[in-house]
Order: C-alpha cells, then structure tokens, then sequence
C-alpha cells in the first residue's frame, strides 16, 4: 500500500504547490475570502466516500496469507477551528476532531484441507476517531484553497473469521493515523465543498494464536461539505 501511496502524494503535492502564485502574497485581491477569517471561527461538517482498504498479513502456520483487498463505504462527521491567518493572508489553518465510520469489509481467500481448497473470508467493521490538524493555502481570490492534513487518533475493529466451516471473532482497539491532502472550495464565507484524498492506517484488526497477524491500512477517497460559523 506505501509504494501506491507514495507517487498519489508525490502528485497532490505538485497539484497543491502548483496552484499558488508566486506572487500571491503581494495581492490584496487574493485576500478576499481569507481575510473575513482573522478570528477564531468554529464549523462543522461531514464527509462521503470510498476506503480502498488493504491487509498486510504475517503468515506462520494457516492459510490466511492471501487476503483480497475490499472496497467499503466511509462517513466523516467532524467538528472544528478555523486559527488566524498570517499576515499575507495566503496561509491558514485548522483543528478538527473527526470520527470515522467504515461498512463492513468482505476480505476473501482461499483455505484448504488436504486436497480442497473452500473459499472463506473475513469480515472486518472499523469505527473511530482522528484528531487532525490542516494547513491551508488561498489562492484565486480566496475561493480555491489546496491543503494538507496529518492526523492521529484511535480505531476500534470487530472481526469475524470463517474458515472451513469454523466461525472465529476478534475485537481490537489500536492507534489510527491519516495523511492526506485535498481542496476546498470556498463558496461564502460560511459555506465551502472538500475534496480529499487521505491514507489511513488503522493497525491491526486481528492477533490470535490460531490465525495469522492481520494489519488493515487504506486509501480514502471523500467529499464533503463544511458549514463556518
């Protein structure tokens, strides 16, 4: 999941610096949104995608080392603090508390015995929480601004296991971390539209001594709408 991660940043780097004028600081007019934001200023909002989830298993001794990767659906509610901008009006930032909420993830594979292969799989659920903090960069008169985001949290994992007519459960909690970037667009002062492009990974989902160690990570792909107080 790394190496496909690290060319999609590579990418939303470029796109992000790519859209701001070198000359930006030095125009008022690049000011227009940025500037009503010169306090403090609250918001809320919620985000909708897809979580291209994948699993990084340590094989020792069963057949659970070939898992298919799953597509789900995500929701991203959150709160949050726009923080006063710098002096060139160019440069913001926020805070936010987010919460994530993933379907349930259908992972298959193969589990043999003797001659027979079945076809099992493993059901993973994935909830949590992400305190992330973004910085912000206005360009086009404030309405389109590119941004990056890191964030750090926790995730809490139901698992169902079914292997040759065997159910097996384990339920998790691990540490979650998110690094993504993406775009805002700046309707009014109050009302803006997220796009975002996020990796997100959410430690391990399983860790028993019959099964094999099962890590889970994804790529998100999510819009949103934000309301500014």
């Amino acid at each position: 999941m790394i190496r496909k991660i690290l060319p999609l940043a590579a990418a939303a780097a470029a796109l992000t610096f790519s859209l701001i004028p070198a000359q930006a600081s030095a125009d008022d007019g690049m000011r227009l949104i940025s500037r009503y934001d010169t306090n403090f200023r609250p918001y809320v909002g919620a985000r909708l995608g897809a979580a291209f989830t994948n699993t990084d298993v340590e094989c020792h001794r069963y057949d659970v080392c070939h898992l298919d990767d799953d597509t789900v659906f995500t929701v991203h509610p959150y709160i949050g603090i726009n923080v006063p901008y710098t002096t060139s009006g160019i440069i913001g930032g926020r805070f936010e508390v987010e919460g994530f909420f993933n379907s349930k993830a259908d992972y298959r594979y193969n589990s043999r015995s003797g001659a027979y292969i079945v076809r099992d799989h493993m059901d993973v659920t994935s909830r949590g929480f992400l305190v992330n903090t973004y910085v912000d960069f206005y360009t086009v008169d404030g309405l389109v601004a590119p941004y990056v985001s890191v964030g750090l949290g926790g995730v809490w994992h139901d698992a169902d296991l079914y292997s040759m007519g065997r159910h097996y459960s384990d339920d998790r909690s691990n540490v979650a971390f998110q690094v993504g970037g993406g775009v805002n667009f700046n309707f009014t002062r109050n009302v803006a539209v997220d796009l975002n492009l996020r990796y997100t990974d959410m430690g391990r989902v399983w860790d028993k001594t019959y099964v094999d160690e099962i890590d889970v990570d994804s790529l998100d792909l999510m819009a949103g709408f934000r309301l500014t107080f």
